[in-house]
């Protein structure tokens, strides 16, 4: 600063420097709204822009840190609200705006309206966690409800292709604008009304604080509430919270960790199969166990009566042997000779009529004899066969003789029950005359 012919006169920059002085000591930490234009992004990061209105254009600077660290996206045409101080760029004599913050006009009176729609449905219990339900692990069918143009719903398909096939159905809605909340509320009702839909993924890509506003809709947050399959909420990014988020059974940050959600890994399913498997085999083991071995001491018992009962039905047949040998014809006829001898020597000393009407007599009485020996032949052979008869029908192979036949398991017990046996298995099959080794193909109980 010089002073010349009682004049002040200032240097350029000195002259700046003052103003930017000024203006950031009056105008620091002031919120300004208005339209933004000429919006664009410097090779550096820095966001440049102008704040418009009717009648007046306010130049602002965003530098890169304060950009990166902020949700919002500034974009041509939107009206913000912009927090930052006024100041007076030196190098180029600029009049500008640097801005820390930036939020989409009514930004303050809509987080307030959201924070009073949380309180509400907090109140009701809509946001409890014990309401919170589980997802199924490996569900019927997936539904999706977001926009079929939008980029989450090819998220959501490609992760549910790497992972157990489940089928999807879903429910186009737009997924921001006015008609937004209605049409999200109706595909969430048809979604509910399908059958086999065991979960429901709500889903939608990023964006700014207006482009996500239908998910802080009272209606849209009771429909989410109101469905009958768990629902898994994804809107947004990671650092997106709508209130869907607080009524919804899980939050996932990104629609990818939604489909990871609700979808598992085909190893983890293989895994948890065997070892279901497994622990199945130990329950079925340790439940037939002493059932095996009751039927393998039936079996036992059965087989010692079947041969205890053979063995007396032998010794009987044994006695009737002995008892037939006694009465065959052979001893009868001997001892008869005997004695017809005797009596022939006798009838020798007799005369010729006595002789005669003896011979009569005893031609008469070996007629009867040989009569009733054939009777009592008869008689005992008919005994002896029913006998044999019997003895046949409880004999093993009289049984296997009439068609019936002796079926074994791979380790020789035998089988009285199905039930024990897969497709596929081994069996021996014994019959009246050799056996068979067979291959189950189907198992009928």
């Amino acid at each position: 600063m010089e002073r010349a012919a009682g004049r002040t006169v200032y240097g350029v920059r000195e002259i700046l420097r003052t103003v930017r002085t000024l203006l950031e000591g009056t105008y620091s930490g002031i919120w300004v709204e208005g339209e933004i234009g000429g919006f664009k992004v410097h090779q550096s990061g820095h966001r440049y822009f102008e704040l418009r209105e009717a009648g007046g254009v306010l130049p602002a600077v965003m530098w890169r840190g304060v950009a990166e660290a902020t949700r919002a996206r500034p974009a041509d045409g939107v009206r913000f609200r912009c927090l930052g101080t006024l100041t007076v760029w030196e190098g180029g004599g600029k009049f500008q705006m640097v801005v820390q913050r930036v939020e989409e006009a009514g930004a303050g009176d809509i987080a307030a309206r959201i924070e009073a729609l949380k309180k509400k449905l907090r109140a009701e219990g809509l946001t409890a966690t014990e309401r919170k339900r589980p997802l199924p692990w490996i569900p019927r069918s997936v539904g999706i409800v977001t926009s079929l143009s939008g980029a989450a719903l090819r998220d959501v398909i490609k992760v549910l292709s790497r992972r157990v096939p489940v089928p999807i159905v879903v429910a186009h809605c737009a997924v921001q604008g006015d008609d937004a909340p209605a049409a999200i509320v109706a595909a969430l009702r048809r979604i509910a009304s399908r059958p086999g839909i065991d979960v429901v993924i709500l889903t939608r890509g990023g964006g700014g604080a207006q482009d996500l506003a239908a998910f802080n809709e009272e209606i849209v947050a009771r429909a989410v509430a109101a469905c009958p399959a768990p629902v898994v909420t994804a809107v947004g990014h990671e650092v997106d919270v709508t209130v869907v988020d607080f009524v919804s059974d899980l939050r996932a940050a990104t629609p990818s960790e939604a489909a990871e959600r609700v979808a598992p890994m085909r190893e983890d399913v293989a895994e948890r199969l065997r070892w279901a498997c497994d622990r199945a085999a130990v329950a079925v083991r340790k439940l037939l166990g002493p059932a095996a071995q009751t039927l393998d001491g039936s079996l036992d018992r059965a087989h010692r009566g079947v041969r205890a009962r053979i063995e007396s039905q032998r010794r009987g047949i044994e006695r009737l042997h002995r008892r037939l040998q006694a009465v065959h014809p052979r001893c009868r006829l001997a001892e008869d000779r005997g004695r017809l001898g005797a009596a022939t020597a006798r009838l020798r000393l007799w005369h010729a009529p006595a002789l005669a009407a003896r011979r009569a007599r005893l031609d008469l009485l070996g007629r009867g004899l040989r009569a009733a020996a054939a009777r009592r032949i008869a008689s005992d052979r008919g005994r002896l066969t029913a006998l044999s008869a019997g003895l046949d029908a409880l004999s093993p192979l009289g049984v296997l003789a009439r068609g019936y036949s002796i079926t074994r398991d791979a380790s020789g017990r035998i089988l009285v029950d199905a039930s024990p046996v897969r497709a596929g298995d081994g069996v021996d099959v014994t019959l009246a005359r050799g056996s068979l080794r067979c291959a189950v193909t189907s198992v009928r109980l």
